[in-house]
């Protein structure tokens, strides 16, 4: 509290009031606090009606808005010019006891008023050094006080005491003080958030229980502005639409909220969603930014054109999952979300060559959910698909990508194959489901979890290693995998150390993720010892641990 005090006191100190006596130069402070004044009256006394009108009106976000800052403008221009001519002061320094004078010490001219008003703007030029002379010139002039001829002093009329008037002053400039602090706190937490959000990705699997986990703090402000910016995130947004909007309900702060609708609406390219906010007014806002959004992007970044004139002749297809040098076709499309899911087409001619004697072949990539564009790549290949064929015939091409970033749910594909220099090609569509890891899918027969020595896996009488160890772990007589078309498996293996309390605080995914297919009799795997994991526990501090 005494810390508080003398911060109290040192702003006195340096937000000087002027003199006691009646006709004095008015310091900083009084003057400082007197603007606060005359901005509250402008812009949030009357901004509030006036951006109602005008979010309620016909006309766009962009066209709304350029109309109520220039009328506010025009407002606070008149406002000032007409006030300080015709009263001698603004209601701000009226209600402090202040006044603006000229070097005779009596009201302004309509035309010093205009000339001290444009004046202020250079003050603003500066950086508001202007504004900032008054604390150390003899009179207490600011830059455009100098300019127009013209000084501040205390009203020999007034009727507020020095006292009172200095409690005022004080409880103003408090309030600006904290009002500052606060906003600075906000765009701390706010780059603070957003930084930590680049840098961490969120569960797959539990992406709004993740997202409530890194959000949860005892500050409202702090849990709203991190719920917001998390809602930006690509896992949030392939989110069920109903899980969105409710998740967009746990936001107290209304324009944070709004945000929340807002970013929902535009992603799903459905205005038809800002009826989900908490009132009227704001669904309207929500809609106009919404036009206003899209408008932006459409122009900016148009979808680029792209029309096949012609098509090109392939021998195969394939759909499949990716084996690490081909594509294999499966028997059910079911995919998991570390699979690596690919398009491939062998044996394609109909290219032509450009005037250098090169084809240019590529691949477009659309994905869709429930209708909806998700993903869109029209150059997969891009420069590297510009070489010479032999012949204009080209052996294999198409692309393979994780699905990492997909949530469990139904896709579709459109996949084209293309000559860029004909502008022809041949479009495939194919839609695939993402499911989660099934839990106790396959059948184990037996395991071996031991200590490795050498190339032998020793099982221990106890489960009890140091970090001198290498631990090993094998499957034994594994069945219950489904086949590819040409009959192949493809399996990996994951490995999660968790402790007590059940959290991962290691894990190695995808062992086996880029061997080639291979033949398993009847469909069980039994190639121990070449299947199977070792860690070494080196790095391991001591710990009660599960290994699944």
């Amino acid at each position: 509290m005494n810390t508080f005090v003398k911060l109290i006191k040192s702003t006195l100190i340096i937000f000087h009031m002027g003199d006691d006596k009646s006709g004095a130069y008015a310091g900083f402070g009084v003057r400082f606090a007197a603007l606060i004044i005359d901005l509250f009256i402008i812009f949030f006394i009357l901004q509030s009606p006036i951006h109602r009108i005008m979010i309620r009106s016909s006309i766009s976000l962009l066209q709304g808005s350029i109309l109520e800052i220039g009328f506010l403008l025009l407002v606070f221009i008149l406002y000032d010019i007409y006030l300080t001519y015709y009263f001698g002061s603004t209601i701000g320094k009226k209600l402090l006891g202040i006044m603006v004078v000229n070097k005779k010490k009596v009201k302004l001219s309509l035309i010093d008023s205009v000339a001290r008003h444009f004046s202020k703007w250079i003050s603003t030029l500066t950086l508001g050094i202007g504004y900032l002379m008054i604390l150390w010139d003899d009179k207490k002039q600011a830059l455009h006080d100098r300019i127009s001829n013209t000084y501040v002093i205390d009203n020999p009329k007034r009727r507020i005491g020095n006292n009172l008037r200095n409690i005022l002053v004080l409880i103003i400039v408090t309030f600006v003080i904290i009002y500052v602090y606060y906003l600075i706190t906000l765009l701390a937490f706010g780059f603070k958030i957003a930084l930590d959000s680049q840098q961490e990705s969120l569960s797959k699997v539990n992406t709004l229980n993740s997202i409530f986990a890194k959000c949860n703090s005892t500050l409202p402000f702090y849990s709203d502005i991190c719920y917001s910016i998390y809602a930006n995130k690509v896992e949030f947004k392939r989110l069920d639409l109903a899980v969105k909007l409710d998740f967009c309900h746990n936001i107290h702060n209304k324009n944070q909220h709004l945000n929340c609708i807002s970013t929902i609406a535009v992603y799903e390219r459905n205005a038809s969603l800002c009826s989900n906010s908490r009132s009227t007014y704001l669904s309207q806002i929500c809609k106009k930014s919404y036009n206003a959004t899209v408008s932006l992007v459409e122009k900016y970044y148009p979808e680029k054109e792209f029309i096949l004139n012609g098509t090109l002749n392939v021998t195969e297809i394939k759909f499949g999952l990716w084996s690490g040098s081909s594509c294999l076709e499966l028997q059910n499309y079911e995919f998991l979300q570390e699979d690596l899911f690919c398009f491939q087409v062998n044996n394609v001619t109909g290219f032509v060559k450009d005037e250098d004697g090169l084809n240019w072949y590529d691949v477009a990539v659309k994905q869709y959910k429930n209708g909806n564009l998700i993903d869109d790549q029209i150059e997969v290949y891009g420069k590297d698909g510009q070489v010479d064929l032999k012949n204009n015939f080209l052996d294999s091409a198409g692309m393979h990508s994780r699905l990492n970033g997909t949530l469990p749910g139904t896709y579709s594909y459109q996949v084209a194959i293309y000559d860029k220099i004909g502008m022809r090609g041949n479009y495939y569509n194919k839609t695939i489901e993402v499911i989660d890891l099934p839990i106790d899918k396959l059948n184990i027969q037996g395991k071996l979890l031991g200590l490795e020595i050498g190339d032998n896996c020793i099982q221990k009488h106890t489960d009890v290693y140091t970090n001198r160890d290498a631990i090993c772990y094998y499957p034994l007589n594994v069945s219950g995998f489904n086949a590819t078309i040409d009959n192949l498996y493809i399996f990996t293996m994951d490995i999660l150390f968790r402790n007590q309390s059940g959290e991962i605080f290691y894990e190695s995914k995808g062992i086996y993720s880029d061997e080639d297919p291979r033949i398993l009799r009847n469909g069980i795997l039994n190639l121990f010892p070449d299947v199977g994991v070792r860690e070494d526990l080196d790095f391991f501090h001591l710990v009660a641990m599960n290994l699944l």
